[in-house]
């Protein structure tokens, strides 16, 4: 059970630790062009 309990809390951070990095990323690229959101998603 304490792996499966590691395995969760390592999943949870990086599902914030990305959500993050996305969220700021796509702050940061709305500011200067927004053209490059739309061809990059």
């Amino acid at each position: 059970m304490e792996r499966y309990g590691c395995l969760i809390v390592g999943v949870v951070i990086a599902l914030v630790v990305l959500v993050g990095i996305v969220y700021l990323w796509s702050g940061w690229l709305n500011r200067p062009v927004g053209h490059i959101v739309g061809a990059a998603f």
